[in-house]
């Protein structure tokens, strides 16, 4: 996502040990890491660059800035959604109209305190 300050991002593998070199890659721009556990390394992404020809990048965590162990999935920037109307439909349905949208099953609305599908 575009962000000012970042996203947090959550790898999780296994055997990761702590590492005051651990970094997390995101295509050729490392920013620092910081070990959670043996499973689990956390970093931020770094600033989306408009510039940036793609939108999806690599993400790798390395230790002493050669040694690579790159994730199975890649990072992607999307535009923040925005939401330009709601609308109750029959029952307890709703409709979120707007733009930026993105096909994903992972989609949720926070009604109150409630999360929902």
């Amino acid at each position: 996502y575009k962000s000012m300050d970042g996203t947090s991002v959550f790898i999780h593998g296994r055997n990761f040990w702590n590492s005051t070199d651990l970094k997390c890659t995101f295509g050729s721009t490392s920013v620092p890491a910081m070990f959670l556990s043996p499973k689990i390394v956390s970093c931020k992404s770094p600033l989306y660059n408009s510039t940036r020809t793609a939108e999806s990048l690599a993400v790798s965590v390395s230790y002493y800035g050669d040694d690579y162990v790159r994730s199975w999935k890649d990072f992607h920037y999307f535009d923040l959604p925005q939401i330009e109307s709601i609308e109750p439909v029959l029952g307890f349905s709703i409709v979120v109209m707007g733009r930026g949208f993105h096909n994903t099953l992972q989609i949720k609305c926070k009604l109150g305190q409630a999360l929902v599908q």
